[in-house]
């Protein structure tokens, strides 16, 4: 009987940690998983039966002492099992609980915090570091860069994000920051010395056809400023390499 008890212990304490509780019953408790094997829906080693006996696989009470004593050590083990479940989902229960109570309190103090004149820190530093000319997340601010050659440099660059967001639909901010590089597109080219440009877009609306249409016509316009603009550079370049060799 010794040797029985410490294969069970084995089973039990290597098992899912599932345990299913039968409630009392007639004799149909013997049907109910704790006898029959062919009942995938319950463990019988993890099942607590109503009738002691079946729980250590006996279909009628035991007669001798040992027989008695293996019964209750397997009716241990199991209530035993079921208990150390039973308390770790209560302490997983009360940990959640604890987090909404914590959560809860922060959410409370914080609204009585901007109820009495505090500012929303989220959304003053978002305000903070907003750029009028940035509408697009990853976009640059092209009107402030140092050099032409770097302006253009960052109007592809938005370009390709405006591109992006009109590919998933978002013709409304493609437009809006279609419209502030347009913007400063023009004043690069009026302010380094060539004649006021025209806008690479004309009456441009917040739809498919007019945001696409306006890519394209400024990625051209764009191409070609950078063109004349290594053009000049080569030309500026070749003079100063000329004049050192006169001297």
């Amino acid at each position: 009987m010794i040797l029985k008890t410490n294969i069970f212990t084995v089973k039990i304490l290597a098992a899912v940690a599932a345990v299913v509780l039968m409630m009392p019953g007639t004799g149909r408790a013997a049907d109910n998983g704790c006898t029959d094997e062919r009942n995938s829906y319950i463990a019988p080693a993890l099942a607590l039966c109503s009738t002691h006996v079946y729980n250590i696989g006996s279909g009628q009470n035991v007669e001798s002492a040992a027989d008695k004593q293996y019964m209750r050590e397997v009716v241990a083990l199991k209530t035993t099992l079921m208990t150390q479940q039973m308390y770790k989902q209560y302490e997983y229960l009360d940990a959640t609980i604890r987090r909404l109570k914590t959560q809860l309190e922060k959410a409370i103090l914080t609204t009585s915090l901007q109820a009495a004149g505090a500012a929303d820190a989220t959304a003053s530093g978002a305000a903070s570091n907003k750029n009028s000319n940035i509408i697009l997340t990853g976009a640059d601010d092209c009107i402030a860069k140092s050099t032409k050659t770097s302006a253009l440099d960052c109007m592809q660059s938005n370009l390709m994000l405006v591109r992006t967001a009109a590919s998933s639909g978002n013709f409304g901010n493609a437009k809006r920051q279609l419209d502030k590089d347009i913007v400063a597109y023009t004043t690069w080219m009026t302010n380094s010395g060539g004649a006021a440009p025209a806008s690479p877009c004309k009456n441009l609306v917040a739809n498919r056809d007019s945001v696409n249409t306006c890519i394209n016509t400024f990625n051209v316009a764009l191409a070609n400023a950078k063109q004349e603009a290594n053009q000049t550079n080569n030309q500026m370049s070749g003079m100063r390499i000329m004049n050192m060799g006169q001297m």
